[in-house]
Parts: C-alpha cells; sequence; structure tokens
C-alpha cells in the first residue's frame, strides 16, 4: 500500500529585477576595467585594438543596456517615457564609449567628463520615474565625485605599481561616479513626493515589488 502523493503549490520566487540590472550594470563595468588591465600586456600586438574596443563596450554600451531594460520595467509611468528614457540612456552610453576609445572628449578633466555622464544618466532616470522632486537636487552628486576623483587620480599616478595595476585601479576609480548615481537614483526614489512606482512583474516566477 503507497501513500498518495503529497501536492505542494511551490511559494513564488520573487526576485527584485530592477536592483538585479543595476547591479549587472555596475558589475559590467567594474569587470572591463579588470579585463582593460589584463589586456595591457598585450599592448601593441595585432588584434589587440580590436580586443580593447570590445572591453569598451563592456564599459559603456552593456551598462547602458541594463539600465536601458531596468527604465523598460518601471510601471505607472507611459509606455513613450519609459522608450524615451531608455533611448536616451543608450545614446549616452554609446557617447561614453566614444570617450573611451579616444574619439571624442569633453573640454573638461577626464574625471570630470565621467561625473557629467553619470549625472546625465541619473537625470534621465529621474525623468521617467517622476515625482521625486527635491531628489534633482543629486543629480550634482556625480559631478562632485567627479570633481573629487581629479586630485585624486593625480596622486595615484605617483604610486609605484606595474602598468596593469595601475589600470586597475584607474578603472576603480571610473566606477566611483556611476555607483554615485545609483545609490543617488535609490534615495531619490525612496523619499519621492509622488506616488509610489512599481515595477512590472514578469508573470508568476518572476514578481518585483520594489519600491
Amino acid at each position: 500500500m503507497t501513500a498518495a502523493p503529497l501536492h505542494v503549490r511551490p511559494a513564488p520566487h520573487t526576485i527584485a529585477t530592477v536592483p538585479v540590472l543595476l547591479v549587472l550594470a555596475l558589475s559590467s563595468f567594474a569587470a572591463a576595467g579588470v579585463g582593460l588591465a589584463l589586456l595591457q600586456r598585450y599592448n601593441g600586438l595585432p588584434g589587440a585594438v580590436v580586443l580593447f574596443r570590445l572591453d569598451a563596450l563592456a564599459m559603456s554600451v552593456v551598462p547602458g543596456g541594463f539600465v536601458a531594460l531596468a527604465l523598460l520595467l518601471v510601471a505607472g509611468v507611459g509606455l513613450r517615457r519609459r522608450v524615451l528614457g531608455a533611448v536616451g540612456t543608450l545614446a549616452i552610453s554609446v557617447l561614453w564609449w566614444q570617450i573611451v576609445i579616444g574619439r571624442f572628449s569633453l573640454p573638461v578633466e577626464y574625471f570630470l567628463q565621467i561625473g557629467v555622464f553619470a549625472a546625465a544618466v541619473l537625470g534621465v532616470w529621474l525623468a521617467v520615474r517622476r515625482g521625486v522632486g527635491w531628489g534633482w537636487s543629486l543629480v550634482t552628486l556625480p559631478l562632485v565625485a567627479g570633481m573629487l576623483l581629479v586630485p585624486l587620480s593625480s596622486a595615484v599616478q605617483t604610486i609605484d605599481m606595474t602598468v596593469s595595476g595601475w589600470t586597475a585601479v584607474w578603472h576603480g576609480l571610473q566606477l566611483v561616479p556611476f555607483l554615485v548615481a545609483v545609490l543617488a537614483g535609490a534615495v531619490a526614489g525612496r523619499f519621492s513626493t509622488g506616488a509610489p512606482v512599481r515595477f512590472e512583474a514578469h508573470g508568476e516566477p518572476l514578481v518585483d515589488k520594489t519600491v
């Protein structure tokens, strides 16, 4: 005699999709910095330019793609606003890629350029979410981070280390303004004066209930 099988309904699995996408964006940037440091030993070899440019994509367009996808998942906002925000973010990331590979440059210090682009992405994020009120003042934080990194980066250049090690530290510093932008966006969303913004659920197995 066998016992009847037990039918237990599994609990729904919830994933905070948008925060995961933002973490992936930062991780892609950080991994690209490490990859570029490793590529330094092959600098000057045939085909190295192609590898450097592919690595630059992982530092610019790929993170921008993750952020654009996160914007498309914002619920409670019109589709047109979300699409425009995603397209704007991708355009900013492509322009940033041009700076990374040396084809374009703003007439300011390099780390301040990073602050400008991080602030631009944050501005697009806040424009899509709406109702952030005083949160717009946080757009200045990536700029401040970029300005503070200018003298810090100069000090780092005086440290005696290998080219790969120096490149890793250099790109680690570049991550700071974007990290500040992500934190500022989270703070602005948490204390926004408008209606809370939810993120769209992806069926039962993928539900995002973050605010």
